[in-house]
């Protein structure tokens, strides 16, 4: 093989190599990529907007929520408390895609922390 044909194959290569890299890395998701915004909307009610930032779905969203007692009526498949109520599950374990956040309301006289504890992340 020429010089010249050497370096064509190995630029070929490596833009190969670059695109599957690209594709895969895509798929690298993780817990991180869920995010949990709230805001209190009166005195008492908290409006949450849970968000996955990720390429790929994640299901069966687990959060920490100790002292939730619960959504506001109409959220009730949004949020279930699961575990004793030391958890919550998100959207009835179904898939979060991106771009397509889940939200819900509760009434309390503070700030209930919510932290991603497990998914399940579904690429293909």
């Amino acid at each position: 093989m020429s010089a010249m044909s050497l370096n064509f194959f190995f630029g070929v290569v490596f833009l190969l190599l670059s695109i599957l890299q690209g594709g895969l890395s895509q798929g690298n998701c993780n817990l991180s990529n869920i995010k949990v915004d709230q805001e209190l909307n009166n005195n008492s009610e908290y409006k949450v907007t849970l968000t996955n930032n990720c390429i790929c779905s994640q299901s069966n969203i687990m959060l920490s929520c100790a002292a939730f007692k619960g959504p506001e009526s109409g959220f009730e498949d949004k949020v279930k408390v699961v575990n004793g109520g030391s958890d919550c599950l998100i959207n009835d374990g179904m898939p979060v895609f991106k771009d397509s956040p889940i939200m819900f309301k509760y009434t309390a006289a503070e700030k209930i922390v919510f932290n991603p504890i497990s998914s399940q992340i579904n690429c293909s």
